[in-house]
């Protein structure tokens, strides 16, 4: 993502800003229904792609514009895992647990 890095791509630019803004409705709207008082936690290789760009492109603004429930969705952090082995380690923490 050369282009978005130096901004000589408004497409991509948008692209990104779009698909942000669309992460954090959706993320903010679960986060509404589910009430994850332990937090949000976003994983996944594009989520990883995309965490330097949340501050630019209003992930957080996104997440928590939901009108009289906006002050209530900011008490749900939201966190990033960046461990590519996180799935397979609570596979093999569930197996363990089995025994």
């Amino acid at each position: 993502m050369a282009g978005l890095e130096t901004g000589s791509d408004p497409i991509a630019e948008e692209t990104v800003a779009l698909f942000i803004r669309f992460l954090g409705r959706v993320a903010g709207d679960l986060a509404l229904v589910h009430l994850p008082y332990g937090g949000l936690y976003l994983v996944g290789g594009v989520a990883r792609a995309m965490a330097p760009h949340f501050d630019r492109f209003s992930f957080g603004e996104a997440f928590s514009d939901k009108g009289r429930f906006s002050a209530f969705v900011r008490n749900f952090p939201v966190s990033l895992i960046a461990d590519d082995y996180a799935a397979l380690i609570g596979c093999a923490a569930v197996l363990d647990d089995r025994d």
